[in-house]
Protein backbone atom coordinates (compact mmCIF):
# COMPACT_ATOMS: atom_id res chain seq x y z
CA UNK A 1 0.00 0.00 0.00
CA UNK A 2 0.95 3.62 -0.23
CA UNK A 3 -0.56 7.08 -0.08
CA UNK A 4 -2.07 9.05 -2.92
CA UNK A 5 -2.67 12.81 -3.16
CA UNK A 6 -5.60 14.93 -4.32
CA UNK A 7 -8.49 12.57 -4.88
CA UNK A 8 -6.03 9.69 -4.70
CA UNK A 9 -5.77 6.46 -2.85
CA UNK A 10 -3.15 3.80 -2.63
CA UNK A 11 -2.45 0.56 -4.41
CA UNK A 12 0.46 -1.78 -5.00
CA UNK A 13 2.47 -2.40 -8.10
CA UNK A 14 5.02 -5.20 -7.99
CA UNK A 15 8.19 -6.07 -9.95
CA UNK A 16 10.57 -9.01 -9.68
CA UNK A 17 13.16 -10.91 -11.69
CA UNK A 18 12.74 -14.57 -12.58
CA UNK A 19 15.31 -16.84 -14.11
CA UNK A 20 14.70 -18.56 -17.41
CA UNK A 21 16.46 -20.21 -20.28
CA UNK A 22 18.92 -17.93 -22.05
CA UNK A 23 19.10 -15.30 -19.28
CA UNK A 24 16.78 -13.47 -16.92
CA UNK A 25 13.48 -11.94 -17.91
CA UNK A 26 12.14 -8.76 -16.31
CA UNK A 27 8.60 -9.30 -14.98
CA UNK A 28 6.34 -6.42 -14.02
CA UNK A 29 2.87 -6.90 -12.59
CA UNK A 30 0.22 -4.67 -11.07
CA UNK A 31 -2.30 -5.39 -8.35
CA UNK A 32 -3.68 -3.57 -5.31
CA UNK A 33 -3.60 -3.84 -1.54
CA UNK A 34 -4.75 -0.41 -0.41
CA UNK A 35 -7.09 2.36 -1.45
CA UNK A 36 -8.40 5.63 -0.10
CA UNK A 37 -11.91 5.15 -1.47
CA UNK A 38 -14.35 4.95 1.41
CA UNK A 39 -18.08 4.80 1.91
CA UNK A 40 -18.13 8.27 3.35
CA UNK A 41 -17.64 9.85 -0.08
CA UNK A 42 -14.36 11.60 0.84
CA UNK A 43 -11.61 11.40 -1.75
CA UNK A 44 -9.25 10.64 -0.02
CA UNK A 45 -10.65 9.97 3.49
CA UNK A 46 -9.81 12.52 6.18
CA UNK A 47 -8.67 11.97 9.72
CA UNK A 48 -11.49 13.07 12.02
CA UNK A 49 -9.17 15.02 14.33
CA UNK A 50 -6.58 16.55 12.01
CA UNK A 51 -8.41 16.63 8.68
CA UNK A 52 -5.32 15.10 7.01
CA UNK A 53 -5.50 12.46 4.29
CA UNK A 54 -4.95 8.97 5.64
CA UNK A 55 -4.19 5.62 3.98
CA UNK A 56 -6.89 2.97 4.16
CA UNK A 57 -6.36 -0.78 3.79
CA UNK A 58 -8.75 -2.29 1.26
CA UNK A 59 -11.12 -4.91 2.67
CA UNK A 60 -14.01 -5.43 0.22
CA UNK A 61 -17.26 -5.16 2.11
CA UNK A 62 -15.50 -3.49 5.07
CA UNK A 63 -13.46 -0.42 4.06
CA UNK A 64 -14.88 -0.61 0.54
CA UNK A 65 -18.69 -0.74 0.86
CA UNK A 66 -20.36 -3.83 -0.54
CA UNK A 67 -22.27 -1.68 -3.05
CA UNK A 68 -18.92 -0.44 -4.45
CA UNK A 69 -17.21 -3.82 -4.90
CA UNK A 70 -18.00 -3.99 -8.64
CA UNK A 71 -16.72 -0.42 -9.11
CA UNK A 72 -13.55 -1.25 -7.21
CA UNK A 73 -12.61 -4.48 -8.97
CA UNK A 74 -13.49 -3.25 -12.48
CA UNK A 75 -11.54 -0.02 -12.00
CA UNK A 76 -8.62 -1.85 -10.40
CA UNK A 77 -8.39 -4.27 -13.33
CA UNK A 78 -8.63 -1.50 -15.94
CA UNK A 79 -5.99 0.58 -14.15
CA UNK A 80 -3.69 -2.43 -14.00
CA UNK A 81 -4.17 -3.05 -17.72
CA UNK A 82 -3.48 0.60 -18.57
CA UNK A 83 -0.38 0.57 -16.34
CA UNK A 84 1.04 -2.50 -18.04
CA UNK A 85 0.03 -1.15 -21.45
CA UNK A 86 2.32 1.78 -20.70
CA UNK A 87 5.24 -0.57 -20.03
CA UNK A 88 4.49 -2.59 -23.16
CA UNK A 89 4.20 0.40 -25.51
CA UNK A 90 7.36 1.99 -24.11
CA UNK A 91 9.25 -1.32 -24.49
CA UNK A 92 8.16 -1.70 -28.11
CA UNK A 93 9.19 1.90 -28.72
CA UNK A 94 12.69 1.05 -27.44
CA UNK A 95 12.88 -2.14 -29.54
CA UNK A 96 12.57 -4.36 -26.47
CA UNK A 97 10.85 -7.69 -27.06
CA UNK A 98 7.78 -8.68 -25.05
CA UNK A 99 8.06 -12.24 -23.81
CA UNK A 100 4.58 -12.48 -22.29
CA UNK A 101 1.55 -10.47 -21.19
CA UNK A 102 -1.31 -11.62 -18.99
CA UNK A 103 -3.69 -11.26 -16.09
CA UNK A 104 -3.60 -12.73 -12.61
CA UNK A 105 -5.57 -12.77 -9.36
CA UNK A 106 -3.69 -12.48 -6.06
CA UNK A 107 -5.76 -12.91 -2.87
CA UNK A 108 -8.94 -11.87 -4.72
CA UNK A 109 -7.27 -8.75 -6.22
CA UNK A 110 -6.99 -8.72 -10.04
CA UNK A 111 -3.84 -7.54 -11.78
CA UNK A 112 -1.87 -7.61 -15.03
CA UNK A 113 1.75 -8.16 -16.04
CA UNK A 114 4.21 -7.85 -18.92
CA UNK A 115 7.42 -9.86 -19.25
CA UNK A 116 10.32 -8.26 -21.12
CA UNK A 117 13.33 -9.91 -22.76
CA UNK A 118 16.23 -9.09 -20.45
CA UNK A 119 18.80 -9.15 -23.25
CA UNK A 120 16.96 -6.51 -25.26
CA UNK A 121 16.26 -4.53 -22.10
CA UNK A 122 19.95 -4.48 -21.19
CA UNK A 123 20.88 -3.16 -24.64
CA UNK A 124 18.35 -0.35 -24.39
CA UNK A 125 20.54 1.74 -22.09
CA UNK A 126 19.72 3.43 -18.74
CA UNK A 127 17.67 6.30 -20.20
CA UNK A 128 15.55 3.97 -22.30
CA UNK A 129 15.10 1.69 -19.30
CA UNK A 130 13.85 4.62 -17.21
CA UNK A 131 11.28 5.44 -19.90
CA UNK A 132 10.10 1.82 -19.89
CA UNK A 133 9.94 1.51 -16.09
CA UNK A 134 8.08 4.79 -15.56
CA UNK A 135 5.75 4.50 -18.58
CA UNK A 136 3.19 2.75 -16.37
CA UNK A 137 3.34 5.59 -13.85
CA UNK A 138 2.91 8.12 -16.66
CA UNK A 139 -0.15 6.26 -17.99
CA UNK A 140 -1.74 6.17 -14.51
CA UNK A 141 -1.04 9.86 -13.96
CA UNK A 142 -2.68 10.74 -17.30
CA UNK A 143 -5.71 8.53 -16.52
CA UNK A 144 -6.09 10.20 -13.11
CA UNK A 145 -5.82 13.68 -14.64
CA UNK A 146 -8.32 12.90 -17.42
CA UNK A 147 -10.74 11.34 -14.91
CA UNK A 148 -10.48 14.41 -12.67
CA UNK A 149 -11.12 16.68 -15.66
CA UNK A 150 -14.18 14.64 -16.67
CA UNK A 151 -15.51 14.62 -13.11
CA UNK A 152 -15.04 18.39 -12.82
CA UNK A 153 -16.94 19.01 -16.06
CA UNK A 154 -19.52 16.23 -15.67
CA UNK A 155 -22.44 18.64 -14.99
CA UNK A 156 -21.67 20.37 -18.31
CA UNK A 157 -21.30 17.08 -20.18
CA UNK A 158 -24.62 15.79 -18.80
CA UNK A 159 -26.45 19.11 -19.18
CA UNK A 160 -28.46 17.95 -22.24
CA UNK A 161 -29.88 15.04 -20.19
CA UNK A 162 -29.97 16.22 -16.57
CA UNK A 163 -30.33 19.38 -14.51
CA UNK A 164 -27.82 20.19 -11.76
CA UNK A 165 -27.04 23.02 -9.40
CA UNK A 166 -30.68 23.89 -8.70
CA UNK A 167 -31.73 21.09 -6.38
CA UNK A 168 -31.19 17.42 -5.62
CA UNK A 169 -32.96 14.47 -7.19
CA UNK A 170 -34.43 11.59 -5.21
CA UNK A 171 -32.66 8.37 -6.25
CA UNK A 172 -34.59 6.04 -3.96
CA UNK A 173 -36.57 5.89 -0.74
CA UNK A 174 -35.92 2.72 1.33
CA UNK A 175 -39.05 0.68 2.11
CA UNK A 176 -38.44 1.08 5.86
CA UNK A 177 -38.17 4.86 5.55
CA UNK A 178 -40.85 7.08 7.10
CA UNK A 179 -40.75 9.01 3.81
CA UNK A 180 -41.64 5.94 1.77
CA UNK A 181 -44.79 6.81 -0.13
CA UNK A 182 -44.38 10.53 0.54
CA UNK A 183 -41.33 10.96 -1.72
CA UNK A 184 -40.77 9.09 -4.96
CA UNK A 185 -37.73 8.52 -7.19
CA UNK A 186 -37.39 11.45 -9.54
CA UNK A 187 -38.72 14.06 -7.11
CA UNK A 188 -36.57 17.19 -6.84
CA UNK A 189 -35.89 18.81 -3.45
CA UNK A 190 -34.70 22.40 -3.32
CA UNK A 191 -34.91 23.28 0.38
CA UNK A 192 -34.98 21.72 3.83
CA UNK A 193 -37.08 24.15 5.81
CA UNK A 194 -35.44 27.57 5.33
CA UNK A 195 -32.13 26.00 4.26
CA UNK A 196 -31.53 26.15 0.50
CA UNK A 197 -30.44 22.88 -1.12
CA UNK A 198 -28.66 23.16 -4.48
CA UNK A 199 -26.62 19.95 -4.27
CA UNK A 200 -25.96 17.01 -1.96
CA UNK A 201 -23.28 18.97 -0.13
CA UNK A 202 -25.90 21.59 0.73
CA UNK A 203 -28.23 18.80 1.87
CA UNK A 204 -25.66 17.47 4.35
CA UNK A 205 -24.94 21.02 5.49
CA UNK A 206 -28.65 21.62 6.11
CA UNK A 207 -28.89 18.36 8.07
CA UNK A 208 -25.95 19.51 10.18
CA UNK A 209 -27.64 22.85 10.83
CA UNK A 210 -30.81 21.00 11.84
CA UNK A 211 -28.80 18.84 14.26
CA UNK A 212 -27.30 21.97 15.78
CA UNK A 213 -30.76 23.48 16.24
CA UNK A 214 -31.97 20.31 17.96
CA UNK A 215 -28.90 20.21 20.22
CA UNK A 216 -29.58 23.80 21.24
CA UNK A 217 -33.22 23.02 21.89
CA UNK A 218 -34.49 25.20 19.06
CA UNK A 219 -36.89 22.75 17.49
CA UNK A 220 -40.07 24.71 18.13
CA UNK A 221 -41.92 27.42 16.19
CA UNK A 222 -42.81 31.00 17.02
CA UNK A 223 -46.45 31.30 15.91
CA UNK A 224 -48.94 34.07 16.42
CA UNK A 225 -51.03 33.96 19.58
CA UNK A 226 -54.11 34.19 17.36
CA UNK A 227 -53.20 30.94 15.57
CA UNK A 228 -52.47 29.19 18.86
CA UNK A 229 -55.89 30.17 20.18
CA UNK A 230 -57.73 28.88 17.10
CA UNK A 231 -57.12 25.30 18.20
CA UNK A 232 -59.88 22.72 18.31
CA UNK A 233 -60.59 22.78 22.06
CA UNK A 234 -62.12 19.31 21.96
CA UNK A 235 -58.74 17.95 20.90
CA UNK A 236 -56.55 19.59 23.54
CA UNK A 237 -54.19 17.14 25.16
CA UNK A 238 -53.66 15.89 28.67
CA UNK A 239 -51.00 13.78 30.37
CA UNK A 240 -51.99 10.24 31.24
CA UNK A 241 -51.24 8.37 34.45
CA UNK A 242 -48.07 6.81 33.00
CA UNK A 243 -46.68 10.08 31.67
CA UNK A 244 -47.88 9.53 28.08
CA UNK A 245 -49.45 12.44 26.24
CA UNK A 246 -53.01 11.95 24.96
CA UNK A 247 -53.22 14.35 22.02
CA UNK A 248 -55.20 14.45 18.78
CA UNK A 249 -56.28 10.82 19.30
CA UNK A 250 -58.63 10.71 16.33
CA UNK A 251 -56.50 12.64 13.85
CA UNK A 252 -53.87 11.26 11.53
CA UNK A 253 -50.40 12.22 12.82
CA UNK A 254 -48.34 11.91 9.66
CA UNK A 255 -48.66 14.12 6.61
CA UNK A 256 -47.69 11.96 3.61
CA UNK A 257 -50.42 13.43 1.45
CA UNK A 258 -49.63 17.04 2.35
CA UNK A 259 -53.19 17.81 3.44
CA UNK A 260 -53.70 21.12 5.24
CA UNK A 261 -56.17 19.75 7.78
CA UNK A 262 -53.70 17.21 9.24
CA UNK A 263 -53.20 18.01 12.92
CA UNK A 264 -50.35 17.42 15.32
CA UNK A 265 -49.86 17.82 19.03
CA UNK A 266 -47.73 20.78 20.15
CA UNK A 267 -46.48 21.53 23.65
CA UNK A 268 -46.34 25.09 24.88
CA UNK A 269 -43.30 26.35 26.77
CA UNK A 270 -43.33 28.09 30.18
CA UNK A 271 -44.02 31.82 30.48
CA UNK A 272 -46.58 31.97 27.68
CA UNK A 273 -50.06 33.46 27.70
CA UNK A 274 -51.88 30.17 27.04
CA UNK A 275 -53.54 28.14 29.75
CA UNK A 276 -53.33 24.73 28.11
CA UNK A 277 -49.85 23.12 28.02
CA UNK A 278 -50.73 21.08 24.90
CA UNK A 279 -52.46 22.12 21.68
CA UNK A 280 -53.76 20.18 18.68
CA UNK A 281 -53.06 22.36 15.65
CA UNK A 282 -53.07 22.14 11.85
CA UNK A 283 -49.43 21.26 11.34
CA UNK A 284 -49.01 22.79 7.87
CA UNK A 285 -50.42 26.12 9.03
CA UNK A 286 -47.95 26.13 11.92
CA UNK A 287 -44.96 25.42 9.68
CA UNK A 288 -45.89 27.90 6.93
CA UNK A 289 -46.85 30.76 9.25
CA UNK A 290 -44.05 30.39 11.82
CA UNK A 291 -41.90 33.49 12.14
CA UNK A 292 -38.79 31.65 13.37
CA UNK A 293 -37.49 28.67 15.31
CA UNK A 294 -37.53 28.76 19.09
CA UNK A 295 -36.50 26.87 22.18
CA UNK A 296 -38.29 28.97 24.77
CA UNK A 297 -40.62 31.94 24.96
CA UNK A 298 -37.75 34.47 24.98
CA UNK A 299 -36.95 33.56 21.36
CA UNK A 300 -40.34 34.87 20.22
CA UNK A 301 -41.74 38.39 19.89
CA UNK A 302 -43.28 39.33 23.24
CA UNK A 303 -46.90 38.34 23.79
CA UNK A 304 -47.72 38.53 20.10
CA UNK A 305 -46.09 35.16 19.50
CA UNK A 306 -46.04 31.83 21.32
CA UNK A 307 -43.30 29.21 21.24
CA UNK A 308 -44.72 25.73 20.66
CA UNK A 309 -42.83 22.44 20.34
CA UNK A 310 -43.96 19.44 18.25
CA UNK A 311 -44.35 16.40 20.45
CA UNK A 312 -45.39 12.73 20.48
CA UNK A 313 -47.20 10.38 22.81
CA UNK A 314 -43.91 10.03 24.68
CA UNK A 315 -42.03 13.34 24.98
CA UNK A 316 -38.67 13.44 23.19
CA UNK A 317 -36.08 16.18 22.82
CA UNK A 318 -34.86 14.77 19.48
CA UNK A 319 -38.10 15.24 17.53
CA UNK A 320 -37.74 17.66 14.61
CA UNK A 321 -40.49 18.93 12.34
CA UNK A 322 -39.37 20.35 9.00
CA UNK A 323 -40.82 20.73 5.49
CA UNK A 324 -39.03 19.22 2.51
CA UNK A 325 -39.75 21.61 -0.35
CA UNK A 326 -40.15 20.01 -3.77
CA UNK A 327 -39.94 21.48 -7.25
CA UNK A 328 -43.42 22.25 -8.60
CA UNK A 329 -45.03 20.02 -5.96
CA UNK A 330 -46.36 20.50 -2.45
CA UNK A 331 -43.83 20.17 0.32
CA UNK A 332 -43.57 17.03 2.44
CA UNK A 333 -43.56 17.45 6.22
CA UNK A 334 -41.02 15.32 8.05
CA UNK A 335 -41.55 14.54 11.75
CA UNK A 336 -38.80 12.56 13.46
CA UNK A 337 -35.11 12.66 14.34
CA UNK A 338 -32.48 14.28 12.12
CA UNK A 339 -30.28 11.13 11.93
CA UNK A 340 -33.32 9.16 10.78
CA UNK A 341 -34.00 11.77 8.09
CA UNK A 342 -30.41 11.40 6.83
CA UNK A 343 -31.02 7.67 6.31
CA UNK A 344 -34.55 8.03 4.92
CA UNK A 345 -33.76 9.13 1.37
CA UNK A 346 -30.94 8.67 -1.16
CA UNK A 347 -30.20 11.78 -3.19
CA UNK A 348 -28.29 12.77 -6.34
CA UNK A 349 -26.73 16.05 -7.49
CA UNK A 350 -28.70 15.59 -10.72
CA UNK A 351 -32.43 15.79 -11.38
CA UNK A 352 -35.10 15.93 -14.09
CA UNK A 353 -33.58 13.04 -16.04
CA UNK A 354 -34.89 9.69 -17.24
CA UNK A 355 -32.50 7.57 -15.14
CA UNK A 356 -30.93 9.42 -12.20
CA UNK A 357 -28.70 6.45 -11.35
CA UNK A 358 -26.59 7.01 -14.49
CA UNK A 359 -24.80 10.17 -13.27
CA UNK A 360 -24.09 8.44 -9.94
CA UNK A 361 -22.59 5.40 -11.68
CA UNK A 362 -20.37 7.61 -13.86
CA UNK A 363 -19.34 9.75 -10.88
CA UNK A 364 -18.42 6.74 -8.76
CA UNK A 365 -16.36 5.15 -11.54
CA UNK A 366 -14.49 8.42 -12.17
CA UNK A 367 -13.72 8.80 -8.46
CA UNK A 368 -12.34 5.28 -8.30
CA UNK A 369 -10.26 5.93 -11.42
CA UNK A 370 -8.83 9.06 -9.78
CA UNK A 371 -8.10 7.22 -6.55
CA UNK A 372 -6.60 4.00 -7.91
CA UNK A 373 -4.73 5.61 -10.82
CA UNK A 374 -3.16 8.16 -8.49
CA UNK A 375 -2.35 5.32 -6.10
CA UNK A 376 -0.51 3.26 -8.69
CA UNK A 377 1.34 6.33 -9.99
CA UNK A 378 2.45 7.58 -6.58
CA UNK A 379 3.26 4.15 -5.18
CA UNK A 380 5.38 3.02 -8.12
CA UNK A 381 7.59 6.08 -7.95
CA UNK A 382 8.81 4.87 -4.55
CA UNK A 383 12.19 3.07 -4.84
CA UNK A 384 11.19 0.02 -2.80
CA UNK A 385 11.38 -3.71 -3.48
CA UNK A 386 8.89 -5.18 -5.95
CA UNK A 387 7.87 -1.74 -7.26
CA UNK A 388 8.77 -0.03 -10.53
CA UNK A 389 10.84 2.41 -8.49
CA UNK A 390 13.28 -0.38 -7.62
CA UNK A 391 14.20 -1.02 -11.26
CA UNK A 392 14.16 2.67 -12.12
CA UNK A 393 16.62 3.33 -9.28
CA UNK A 394 18.91 0.56 -10.54
CA UNK A 395 18.88 2.04 -14.05
CA UNK A 396 19.51 5.52 -12.66
CA UNK A 397 22.41 4.25 -10.54
CA UNK A 398 24.01 2.62 -13.59
CA UNK A 399 23.72 5.94 -15.41
CA UNK A 400 25.01 8.20 -12.60
CA UNK A 401 27.49 5.78 -11.00
CA UNK A 402 29.01 3.91 -13.93
CA UNK A 403 31.90 1.49 -13.71
CA UNK A 404 34.84 1.86 -13.30
CA UNK A 405 34.29 5.21 -11.54
CA UNK A 406 32.21 3.44 -8.90
CA UNK A 407 32.91 -0.25 -8.26
CA UNK A 408 30.02 -2.63 -8.86
CA UNK A 409 30.03 -3.85 -5.24
CA UNK A 410 29.89 -0.28 -3.88
CA UNK A 411 26.99 0.63 -6.16
CA UNK A 412 25.04 -2.49 -5.20
CA UNK A 413 25.63 -1.76 -1.50
CA UNK A 414 24.26 1.77 -1.88
CA UNK A 415 21.26 0.44 -3.78
CA UNK A 416 20.58 -2.14 -1.07
CA UNK A 417 20.69 0.50 1.68
CA UNK A 418 18.28 2.77 -0.21
CA UNK A 419 15.85 -0.03 -1.08
CA UNK A 420 15.92 -1.48 2.45
CA UNK A 421 15.20 1.88 4.09
CA UNK A 422 12.37 2.81 1.68
CA UNK A 423 10.81 -0.65 1.88
CA UNK A 424 10.90 -0.55 5.68
CA UNK A 425 9.27 2.89 5.74
CA UNK A 426 6.58 1.68 3.34
CA UNK A 427 5.83 -1.39 5.46
CA UNK A 428 5.75 0.80 8.58
CA UNK A 429 3.23 3.07 6.84
CA UNK A 430 1.02 0.09 6.09
CA UNK A 431 1.37 -1.30 9.63
CA UNK A 432 0.41 2.08 11.15
CA UNK A 433 -2.61 2.27 8.84
CA UNK A 434 -3.77 -1.20 9.93
CA UNK A 435 -3.23 -0.32 13.59
CA UNK A 436 -5.20 2.91 13.28
CA UNK A 437 -8.11 1.10 11.61
CA UNK A 438 -8.13 -1.61 14.27
CA UNK A 439 -8.06 0.94 17.10
CA UNK A 440 -10.79 3.04 15.51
Amino acid sequence: GGEGGGGGGSGSQGSRESSGTGGSNRYMGSGSLCSNVTSAGCWPPLDADTGAAVMSIVLPGVTVPASHIVYFFVTLLLNGLLHELGHALAALGENTKLEAVGLFVAVLFPGAFVELHSGHLGLAGPKAQLRIYYAGVWHNAVVAAVSALLLWNLPILLAPLYASGGGVGVLSVPPHSVLHGALAPGDELHALGDCRVLNTQDWHSCLHNASVQVSRGKRGFCVSSVLARTRNTAMDAWVGTEGTIQCCPEIQRRDPAGQDHTRLCFATVPNNTLANPFLCLAVRKVVTSAASRCGDQSDCLGQQEVCILPTEDTPSRDIYLVPLHRHQQSSVLYFGSVPELAQSVHLSDYSRGAWLALPEVVTTFLRYFISLSSALAVLNIIPAYQLDGQFALEALAKHLLPEPWVPFHTRQTLLAYCLNINSALLLLNIALSVALQVLS
